[in-house]
């Protein structure tokens, strides 16, 4: 930015380090682009007059614009880095929560054909007593007559 003032030059400075800290914040994508675009939104027709340009962000001369592309940079990567590591580890608790549903699921399809037949083996065993019954009553009479 060779024409800018050195008041205009701050201000811009200003709006990416803060459109930075927002972007951060509200938990938006963080990169070059999408940085330099919510700068030109917070400050182009209100504080300087002339839209950040791409080619500040592309190819800074400053050591002040070369910094907050560093930061830029540096976020970007940071952010990556932990959205990796908490899908990974989201991964494997999602993937030890699957088998312990799956054991779970069998553990109770093995209960439920026990229950079965045990309710089988108990209706039989009711059966076979009402014929016992039966039985001693048809007896018992055969004895009282």
């Amino acid at each position: 930015m060779p024409g800018l003032s050195q008041k205009e030059k701050k201000i811009k400075l200003k709006a990416l380090r803060v459109a930075l800290i927002l972007l951060e914040k509200y938990g938006q994508r963080i990169n070059p682009q999408t940085v330099l675009k919510k700068a030109n939104e917070i400050g182009c027709p209100k504080y300087f007059s002339k839209p950040i340009s791409e080619a500040t962000i592309k190819a800074p001369k400053t050591e002040e614009f070369k910094n907050i592309v560093n930061k830029i940079k540096n976020k970007k990567n940071t952010i990556a880095k932990f959205s990796k590591s908490k899908n990974t580890y989201l991964n494997s608790r999602l993937k030890n929560l699957k088998e312990k549903v799956e054991n779970l699921t069998f553990i109770t399809a093995q209960l439920l054909d026990e229950n079965y037949n045990q309710d089988l083996l108990i209706k039989e065993q009711e059966q076979s007593l009402e014929l016992l019954r039966e039985e001693r009553e048809f007896l018992l009479k055969k004895l009282r007559k």
